[in-house]
């Protein structure tokens, strides 16, 4: 049985991201390096699979680094299985495009279809996960879920940043409101006198 390999090339057609994503991803070790290095590197169905359950775990809005430890401990044969569920999850949910954005948005109550279909990824994904990785957080996403949470930036200082995961409960924003205060009068400029 010969093994399909290709160049970076036919990677990125096939997997439909840019040259420079694959090395990211390779440098953050999310892929496994090429068989070759250099300009006749060669890749196989292995990347293809990685690279398109990657663009599936960001569009659930997982952080890199927690993806990484999800595709860690996976076999390619575990991402071709992931691949195939997600496929036929979506097949089978149907439904139009703006049923699908209502869903997004929060707005669609009576029929939950694609955010269900979402959280039994998520699922699905932590069921195969090794057991080192299944204490990690899936950022809250269950069945009952009828909307995504939004994240707000607030820039403190050059080069500092605070990101809150929106709706907060009101004794939160009771705390953030005053954290807020207080780093405000820390890096307010002081008057000379």
């Amino acid at each position: 049985m010969t093994v399909a390999e290709f160049d970076l090339k036919t990677l990125c057609e096939r997997a439909r991201v840019t040259p420079r994503t694959v090395h990211f991803y390779m440098q953050q070790g999310l892929l496994p390096p090429a068989g070759a290095p250099g300009p006749g590197a060669r890749y196989g169905e292995g990347h293809v699979g990685r690279l398109r359950l990657i663009r599936l775990l960001k569009a659930q809005h997982l952080p890199l680094a927690e993806i990484g430890k999800r595709l860690k401990g996976l076999t390619d044969d575990q991402v071709d299985v992931l691949l195939k569920e997600a496929k036929a999850r979506r097949q089978k949910q149907g439904g139009s495009a703006l049923e699908y954005i209502r869903g997004v948005l929060g707005e669609q109550k009576a029929n939950p279809a694609p955010i269900a279909a979402r959280s039994a990824l998520f699922a699905s994904l932590m069921e195969r996960m090794p057991i080192a990785s299944k204490s990690i957080p899936s950022m809250g996403l269950t069945g009952s879920e009828t909307g995504r949470s939004q994240w707000e930036r607030f820039t403190l200082t050059d080069g500092i940043e605070l990101h809150v995961r929106r709706p907060l409960a009101r004794s939160a924003q009771r705390q953030l409101d005053t954290m807020l205060a207080a780093v405000r009068n820390i890096f307010e400029p002081e008057e000379e006198e």
